[in-house]
């Protein structure tokens, strides 16, 4: 395991120490944040003694998203891009004065 992961097992194996000194039953917030947060350094999140429904829930989706963007959609956007720079790199760029219309003036009556 590189230095980077075991700083971070260790980063996460002190917030988990502190937060189970902290409160027995922690709001679905605070779970699903730790979830989240062991997610992101590839650890698995501590189990709960009571599961919550909606924490399961909430944690799925957490992993779908964890996923995006998927390849075929980082190619798709890439190409895309490569596309409109090609086309705007062929526009004529207008020179000023030239392919606009001048300010009509107004006159005015009345007053001196």
């Amino acid at each position: 395991m590189g230095a980077i992961k075991q700083l971070q097992l260790r980063a996460v194996q002190n917030l988990r120490a502190q937060m189970e000194v902290a409160v027995a039953k922690r709001s679905l917030a605070m779970q699903l944040d730790e979830v989240v947060q062991a997610m992101l350094v590839l650890l698995p999140p501590r189990p709960e003694k009571v599961p919550d429904r909606e924490l399961a829930s909430l944690t799925r989706v957490a992993q779908a998203l964890h996923q995006l963007p998927r390849n075929e959609f980082r190619a798709a956007l890439k190409s895309d891009l490569q596309r409109r720079a090609a086309m705007s790199e062929g526009k004529r760029v207008l020179q000023p004065g030239r392919g606009r219309r001048k300010p009509e003036r107004f006159i005015t009556r009345g007053r001196d």
